[in-house]
């Protein structure tokens, strides 16, 4: 005796049936670029280091120069904040790293 039991088919099933993996990108390491053709003015070296996440951006104190910590990179939020002032227009890039994967143990 055979069986001719068969699941219908519905939009849920379907939907069930396939599987989407996707790269959760907050979890991928921040990447800041600064652009050194179009260098952060001094004046404004303390308000761009506040555009970032604590310890990303480091300001010397003496000559105003803005660098970026390579160590502190992966407490950057990405919150896009120096995109708002105009000053900081072509002075920055804001990427993440592809293939680097932030697991915490």
């Amino acid at each position: 005796m055979e069986s001719s039991w068969s699941v219908p088919t519905t939009p849920l099933r379907d939907t069930l049936l396939i599987v989407v993996l996707a790269t959760a990108t907050y979890r991928l390491l921040p990447l800041v670029v600064l652009n050194p053709e179009r260098p952060v003015p001094p004046e404004d070296a303390e308000n761009f280091q506040k555009c970032f996440s604590p310890g990303v951006i480091n300001v010397d104190p003496v000559t105003k120069v803005v660098s970026v910590d390579e160590k502190n990179l992966r407490n950057e939020t990405m919150s896009r904040e120096v995109f708002r002032h105009k000053e900081f227009e072509g002075c920055v890039e804001l990427k993440r790293v592809r293939d680097f994967f932030i697991c915490e143990t």
